[in-house]
């Protein structure tokens, strides 16, 4: 079954062609041939929204750790946890679970790659946004999803972004969620001690961390 948003989303999908009726107009003007009046279904029938293809309903954990990670972004989703890190291994899941939980809660979907991409583009001669507003946008309240933490080498300009938006969402007790494929400390020398320790701290109400065990479901 599907949740709420899911639901949301195909009704206010509105497909070209049809209209979001689903069933077209067959072409047949002559009262007389065979077919008049009658219509045919629409291809949007059976076509599927990329956002509908990461659900909660279709991930399908194999260890126990993926059953709790499913549990707690879907509370996350619905606004009982505020901080939420998925950390493990590639192939696991942890982006399947984020980008259904961003789905759910219309949050911000990022990876970190895109997200920091993103905040240069405002220093561009023609950027009709400035680098502050773009980056005073990811500190609101707005629910944020930063999906691959550390997945790719950052210079120190990215570190301290990182850093900054983390800090300001956890002051603000903004809602987020991350997922990197590293633990704390090889964490720590990818991107900095000070990212880690913000990515794994449980030690603040409302934030817990899923250590995701389990093998590459990819290579299966």
């Amino acid at each position: 079954r599907m949740g709420s948003r899911a639901q949301m989303l195909i009704a206010e999908l509105t497909c070209p062609r049809c209209g979001g009726l689903g069933y077209l107009d067959n072409g047949i003007r002559d009262p007389l041939e065979r077919g008049f009046g009658q219509s045919v279904q629409c291809p949007c029938v059976h076509e599927e929204h990329p956002e509908l293809r990461y659900t909660f309903a279709k991930y399908n954990p194999r260890t126990p750790s993926q059953k709790k990670a499913r549990v707690k972004a879907q509370a996350w989703a619905k606004g009982e946890l505020t901080f939420l890190t998925l950390s493990g291994l590639p192939g696991i899941g942890k982006s399947h679970l984020a980008r259904a939980a961003a789905f759910e809660r219309r949050a911000r979907y990022f990876t970190m790659a895109e997200m920091l991409n993103w905040l240069r583009q405002g220093y561009e001669e023609t950027a009709q946004t400035s680098f502050f507003a773009l980056k005073t946008s990811l500190c609101s309240d707005i629910p944020l999803v930063i999906d691959d933490l550390g997945a790719e080498a950052v210079k120190e300009w990215g570190i301290e972004q990182i850093q900054t938006i983390l800090e300001d969402r956890i002051v603000l007790l903004h809602a987020t969620l991350l997922t990197t494929n590293y633990g704390m400390e090889d964490l720590a020398g990818r991107l900095s001690r000070r990212v880690a320790s913000r990515v794994f701290d449980v030690t603040t109400a409302g934030h817990e961390v899923c250590i995701m065990l389990g093998e590459d479901y990819r290579t299966k």
